[in-house]
């Protein structure tokens, strides 16, 4: 039993690189399978790695164990295949055709890719094994490397900015390119964040479910520009800056040559995936605080030592802005800090492991403080607690189903996470590899740490009710392994000195890059309209027709009349927000039934009420579907409407 269970422990890159692959490539056919067949393959991998002392370790000629494994891996990809390919309809016309068996036509396609998916795996495993014997750089390279990189580090981040501002502004709603960002949760943000600069206070007298920290960011973008979203594209483009900043310091551990030629493609992925959706989301804002988190682990790591107390205390402070930014992604967090905790704990015992821990509780108290003193001088601690905390935890994220067990939970969570294939590959697929790798050739001792990070993300953000496409977008950081892989490979080939055709190289990937985000960005559409095109728009004429109009967005997520018409709602439910509140529900219906609001905004569904008469309506696509918006009046404001004229 000790020696099945120290190979288990040896083989837990194994066990990881198989699980990833069968979760990855489980696209159809196995997915409809009964669930008892999906013990089997996981059964025999896990005999394996007990009987193996290390199954990594193989060369192309020892034993039956890696063509095993290499077979079922290719059984199960090549079947997902063959029922990704949708052959049916084409095989039984050949059928029909040539009276053959359908049958005998199903086997031989699916024999052919099962086999193409055997030698795959098994070039697969053999470079795995060769890889093992590729070192990382010495910490004194590492050390040198760093010194000759902060040198450089402002001209590098204005680098970062510009590949930023290239691929923001093609991808982002928020730009200038774009009449407007039509994205509910964006105008959600920015209402929050005018109604706090206005003097309204969060949760109190303006409700959202997300924390102070993005609201104040919002306010400061509404400072810049009140009516469209210029202060919030600027906000964008330095996270973005900042992002690609950090990666390239965590790269530049690594290697030297290469990186500034890939820096804006690793944007162009990430901001053209369909997880990016409309721009300026939490997780896009909290990308340069998890990669900033990521660079310090990393140094740490490659110059062999434990991260210090300033290293724990400058992770506390960037815990605490995602803390009171979206709370539930901290899970990453968590799993960043297990590694370096437990090796603090094993090389310098407990006394050293609580410094750690109170360098990162004290950094914590740098964002929560000024959070804390808001709150309670505004007597609205107890408003922060159930609207922030409370309601998240036990209403907006709540289970599907009450009752439901583990099991259930689990096939929920594994569901979620085959969907982040489709919704997130452009940088999925080289975080995959580059964390796999990465395994591979690290010290054993620090192998796991971005594992851990990304795997406890998924149980606190899609334990829910909910499964959005941004949710993905905060695994993003995690490419950067990735990119650290193509980078070493781009400095093993360029073994000579390229300084001469550098700059022309980096300025051909910013326009490439460029380019590829106005080819694949799922929002280039919205730059064929114009601001008239747009219900914002054209409902913002009569609106600011009437002298102080209040306004009302009824029965869905913000559409964005307040910010248009730089309205600070009245009402502290000012949309309808995906959270089961009764509150927000009798509030609003008491608004209409007293007809208080001159204006109520309607999408999709017509609002049947004495009080109030249509006045106008508008289409317009988002997110797949063609909208119907109404514009109610109030029937004591009509008259003004009449004299101003602006009435069809």
């Amino acid at each position: 039993m000790k020696t099945a269970f120290n190979n288990l422990k040896s083989n837990v890159i194994f066990l990881l690189l198989c699980g990833l692959t069968m979760l990855l490539l489980a696209r159809g056919t196995l997915y409809a399978l009964p669930e008892v067949l999906w013990a089997l393959p996981a059964l025999f991998l896990l005999i394996i790695a007990a009987k193996s002392e290390n199954l990594l370790s193989f060369r192309h000629t020892d034993g039956y164990f890696p063509p095993l494994c290499a077979g079922i891996c290719a059984v199960l990809s090549g079947a997902d295949l063959f029922s990704a390919l949708e052959l049916n309809e084409t095989l039984s016309i050949f059928s029909a055709s040539w009276s053959l068996p359908y049958w005998l036509l199903r086997v031989v396609p699916a024999f052919l890719l099962v086999g193409l998916s055997f030698f795959v795996y098994r070039a697969i495993f053999v470079w795995v094994s060769k890889t093992q014997s590729k070192a990382l750089p010495t910490a004194d390279s590492i050390d040198a490397s760093e010194a000759v990189c902060r040198r450089t580090d402002f001209l590098i981040f204005l680098y970062c900015l510009l590949a930023a501002f290239v691929v923001l502004t093609i991808c982002t709603k928020s730009s200038f390119l774009y009449p407007f960002n039509d994205w509910v949760d964006a105008n959600c943000f920015f209402t929050v964040g005018k109604s706090m600069a206005e003097g309204k206070v969060l949760y109190r007298d303006i409700y959202e479910q997300k924390g102070i920290l993005l609201y104040v960011l919002h306010a400061l973008a509404y400072r810049i520009s009140a009516d469209t979203f210029f202060g919030v594209y600027l906000l964008e483009v330095l996270a973005g800056a900042l992002f690609l900043f950090f990666a390239y310091k965590t790269v530049r551990l690594y290697c030297q040559r290469g990186i500034l030629f890939w820096l804006p493609w690793l944007g162009a992925l990430i901001y053209t995936s369909r997880s990016f959706c409309h721009g300026d989301s939490a997780e896009e804002l909290c990308m340069p605080i998890l990669m900033a988190c990521i660079y310090i682990s990393e140094r740490a790591f490659r110059r062999g030592k434990n991260l210090s107390f300033w290293d724990w205390f400058l992770a506390g402070v960037l815990g605490g802005c995602v803390l009171w930014i979206k709370f539930n992604l901290l899970g990453f967090f968590v799993g960043w800090a297990l590694v370096p905790l437990y090796r603090t704990l094993r090389d310098k015992g407990f006394v050293s492991t609580l410094r750690a821990v109170a360098g990162v509780l004290l950094g914590v108290l740098v964002p929560s403080v000024p959070v804390l003193v808001y709150f309670i001088k505004n007597d609205a601690l107890s408003d922060l607690w159930t609207a922030y905390f409370y309601n998240n935890i036990f209403l907006y994220s709540a289970a599907q189903d009450e009752g439901q067990g583990m099991i259930s939970l689990l096939q929920m969570l594994y569901g979620r996470v085959r969907v982040f294939i489709s919704w997130a590959y452009p940088f999925a697929v080289p975080a995959f590899i580059g964390m796999v790798w990465y395994s591979l050739v690290s010290p054993a001792k620090y192998r796991l740490a971005p594992a851990f990070a990304a795997l406890l993300l998924v149980p606190l953000i899609f334990s829910g009710s909910l499964n959005l496409m941004y949710y993905w977008l905060v695994f993003a950081p995690f490419a950067v392994y990735g990119l650290l892989l193509l980078c070493i490979l781009t400095d093993r080939f360029l073994q000579k000195d390229f300084r001469r055709v550098t700059a022309a190289l980096t300025v051909v990937s910013l326009l490439c890059a460029g380019l590829f985000s106005w080819v694949f960005s799922s929002n280039t559409y919205l730059m064929q309209y114009e601001k008239e095109d747009m219900p914002q728009y054209q409902f913002k004429e009569i609106i600011l027709s009437v002298d102080d109009p209040s306004l009302l967005n009824y029965g869905f997520l913000d559409g964005g009349l307040y910010t248009v018409c730089d309205l600070v709602p009245e009402c502290k439910y000012f949309c309808t927000l995906n959270i089961p509140l009764e509150d927000m529900y009798e509030a609003m219906d008491m608004q209409i039934a007293l007809g208080l609001p001159d204006f109520v905004v309607t999408r999709s569904t017509p609002l049947i009420s004495e009080n109030y008469i249509c006045v106008a309506s508008a289409n317009m696509y988002f997110e797949g579907v063609d909208f119907d918006y109404y514009l109610y009046a109030s029937v004591r404001v009509l008259p003004q409407l009449i004299d101003a004229g602006v009435l069809a």
